[in-house]
């Protein structure tokens, strides 16, 4: 899972599906003639950052107040020039008050750039008399669950920083039974941003797995297998080969006449690719996403 890195919390917990990790590059797909067919169908859309203002309480400026008069060391992206008076103000923007633990006092959550420029989000839990750092993750959140007042689910959604091509949802379940906050990591996806959206889904939640120990997970619902791009070490639409047999759930898939049938389909980590295109997801197993032809894979009983 992306981390910051120099903060450990031990309060996080970790599940992990499996201990594969993926194999990676750090080469750009590059915008050139050769593979401009990337632009002739509707890509992956960007998950919606959640709208937090819906959760927060009634007297927001007291609560970010309170917060800031012990907390605002916390944010130097902020407060490290004096000249620039407006910086707070911006500060103030990123602070969301929310009881996340039931137990009637305002928490926090900052949402924001922080130092060194990508988006960050954090989580204070409030103890009266001070606030305690207890999450943080890159990016923003794009859905969050409240039962009984009690912070029960997380997403967080990392669509990378500038020229990155991958989409990242991180999954959390929340305990807080007890008032502090259990942040305990489930699934993670990983989706090629390049990669077609899939417009069917009547085999959505279909369970298989691969035919051959031999596959390739590709960016649209076609097998093009040129040009070669020697950057990447892949040809086409290629995103991902794999030389092993894998499990799989089907997201969706695209079924036109007189045209072969495809399945947008999630790989389960327990098998990881032999090359692949989702750099990033070796910290954490990830189930990566891609267009797989219909006849290549198997689906349940």
């Amino acid at each position: 899972m992306n981390r910051i890195p120099g903060y450990s919390f031990p309060i996080i917990l970790f599940i992990f599906v499996s201990s594969s990790v993926f194999a990676q590059t750090n080469a750009r797909p590059p915008v050139t003639d050769d593979n401009l067919y990337w632009n002739h169908y509707h890509r992956i859309d960007k998950p919606q950052e959640l709208n937090l203002k819906r959760f927060c309480i009634r007297d927001q400026k007291g609560s970010i107040d309170f917060f800031l008069k012990g907390s605002i060391s916390h944010f130097p992206q902020f407060t490290n020039d004096s000249t620039n008076p407006d910086k707070i103000k911006d500060l103030r923007k990123c602070l969301f008050p929310i009881d996340l633990n039931g137990d009637g006092l305002p928490d926090m959550i900052f949402s924001g750039i922080r130092a060194g420029g990508s988006n960050l989000t954090q989580i204070y839990i409030n103890h009266k008399d001070s606030f305690e750092l207890v999450f943080e993750d890159y990016q923003y959140i794009s859905s969050m669950t409240l039962k009984d007042g009690h912070l029960s689910e997380l997403t967080v959604c990392d669509p990378g920083s500038s020229g990155s091509w991958l989409y990242t949802i991180r999954h959390y379940r929340v305990n807080s039974g007890n008032m502090p906050l259990v942040f305990i990591s489930g699934k993670q996806t990983a989706d090629f941003l390049y990669s077609e959206k899939p417009l069917a889904i009547n085999l959505a939640g279909k369970q298989g797995s691969s035919e051959s120990d031999s596959s390739i997970l590709r960016a649209s619902a076609s097998e093009i297998n040129e040009p070669y791009n020697p950057d990447l070490g892949f040809s086409g639409n290629q995103i991902a080969v794999y030389n092993q047999k894998f499990r799989m759930t089907v997201i969706g898939n695209k079924e036109a006449k007189g045209e072969e049938p495809w399945c947008y389909i999630e790989v389960i980590p327990d098998i990881k690719p032999a090359r692949s295109l989702f750099h990033e997801t070796d910290e954490y197993p990830t189930f990566v996403r891609g267009w797989v032809k219909f006849r290549d894979i198997k689906l349940n009983p």
